[in-house]
């Protein structure tokens, strides 16, 4: 049990040994080692106690991360193209987060499907944001599943060519039913102002 305990704290917990297996396996060309690397500097993993880190070391550590990400999302790995698109959002550079995500959630990267939906519902592209908001929501994502409830509601500034009460309600209820507090609270204004509730 001993020795299954070492290997499994040499591969999948941060430390030296874990990182120069990471290392050695990117150098090689392996886009999930690449990705580990990334979340191991996302998170500062390196260090014992990450959150005593200076923003210098936590930049500098953020920077390695996004590259690590950029070299396994030129081999098309998706985690990857996920975490890069979201650090670029972090960095204001929405466009081309959007482009990255987009190339994911076409290839049903679930977790890009709703960051996308999310970004694009943020920044009022509702028509484009639905349905990755719909699909996410299908999937689980209740924030997505708010947002698009929202868009179906057509009470939003330009959302009233989505209206669709039905779909409305489900989003919401769903939503509720899943423990999210703000579409409790939409569903039961949607039905005192739809249903007289």
């Amino acid at each position: 049990m001993n020795d299954l305990n070492k290997t499994l704290n040499t591969f999948f917990f941060p430390n030296l040994g874990s990182y120069d297996f990471f290392t050695r396996a990117a150098n090689q060309g392996y886009p999930n080692a690449m990705f580990e690397l990334g979340g191991i500097h996302a998170d500062s993993r390196l260090y014992p106690d990450a959150a005593a880190l200076s923003p210098a070391i936590k930049q500098a550590d953020r920077k390695k991360a996004k590259a690590c990400y950029a070299k396994a999302a030129k081999a098309n790995f998706l985690p990857a193209i996920h975490e890069l698109a979201m650090i670029l959002y972090s960095e204001g550079k929405t466009e081309e987060a959007i482009s990255y995500l987009s190339f994911a959630a076409e290839r049903g990267f679930s977790a890009s499907v709703g960051n996308l939906g999310l970004i694009l519902y943020k920044n009022k592209r509702y028509k484009k944001a639905l349905p990755y908001l719909f699909e996410a929501g299908e999937k689980g994502n209740t924030e997505a599943l708010y947002h698009a409830g929202k868009m179906f509601e057509g009470i939003l500034p330009n959302t009233q060519r989505f209206k669709d009460l039905r779909k409305a309600q489900y989003c919401f209820t769903l939503a509720a039913e899943q423990g999210l507090e703000e579409s409790r609270e939409a569903l039961q204004l949607f039905l005192v102002r739809y249903l007289g509730k």
